[in-house]
């Protein structure tokens, strides 16, 4: 007498379980419309199944494929929209290719660069703090006071406050931008 364990059985084999799981897979590469390298193939994958765990078993193989194909365009269209990638440890951006080891010793700041305009009274406005200097700096003074000083001919002024960027390689400043990045 023969005994079978309950995978030995007819139509339960793990054999037969294997090409139920490779005709899905089939399916899905052939609804999967991005590039069918091993790699490509994992990677896709291996961000479904961060996302959704569940979506090789909980969708057919022709949907699962879809998905794919989603992953793989969100990926190229947000590489697209940077203009720059990262492979093989290289940030690859313009066709300039600099190591990503770089990036860590890279250091930015956005100083408040802070300064003062005279106010003039044919564009006076009650919404602008105003400041006047004296021995010590700049102090804020009143809106009615400060329109009585500029009446009389005194220099009062406003302040405007910009954000700059600047860029810090090692310690050593290497680029400055007006703007804020």
């Amino acid at each position: 007498m023969t005994v079978r364990s309950r995978t030995s059985r007819p139509g339960r084999t793990g054999e037969r379980r294997r090409e139920m799981r490779q005709d899905k897979r089939d399916k899905a590469m052939a609804a999967y419309n991005g590039h069918h390298g091993a790699s490509t193939v994992g990677h896709i994958e291996t961000n479904i199944n961060t996302v959704w765990p569940g979506a090789s078993k909980e969708l057919t193989g022709r949907r699962y494929g879809h998905v794919m194909s989603i992953a793989n365009k969100s990926y190229h269209d947000g590489r697209d929209n940077a203009g720059a990638e990262i492979n093989s440890g290289l940030l690859v951006a313009d066709g300039i290719s600099l190591p990503v080891a770089l990036l860590t010793r890279l250091t930015v700041k956005n100083p408040q660069v802070v300064s003062y305009h005279r106010a003039q009274l044919d564009n006076w406005t009650y919404s602008r703090p105003h400041y006047v200097q004296d021995g010590d700096g700049w102090r804020s003074v009143m809106t009615d006071e400060a329109r009585r000083m500029m009446e009389a001919g005194e220099p009062v002024h406003y302040r405007e406050t910009d954000y700059h960027t600047v860029v810090y390689l090692d310690g050593a400043e290497i680029a400055r931008y007006p703007y804020m990045l």
